[in-house]
């Protein structure tokens, strides 16, 4: 599998700005557009169906955001 396979699978999340793959590092470094409504269960999603369309089994998933947390419509979102 290579990063470039990953890259594009994930750039075609509605939402999603720039992909950055290291599979040595194993980090898939992800920028959003402002106001996306992208859900970290989508990139979540995209990633494993990547790994499994590459033909391998993905392992499992650590997830960290970077952003503040605004109020949009009563809710909370990530800026």
């Amino acid at each position: 599998m290579c990063a470039h396979a990953v890259s594009v699978g994930l750039e075609k999340i509605e939402g999603v700005e720039l992909v950055k793959v290291s599979l040595n590092k194993g980090i898939a470094d992800i920028k959003l557009k402002p106001r996306n409504k992208v859900t970290v269960e989508q990139i979540v999603e995209q990633i494993v169906q990547v790994v499994r369309d590459n033909g391998f089994t993905p392992k499992g998933t650590r997830i960290w955001v970077a952003g503040k947390v605004v109020e949009r419509g009563g809710d909370p979102a990530l800026y």
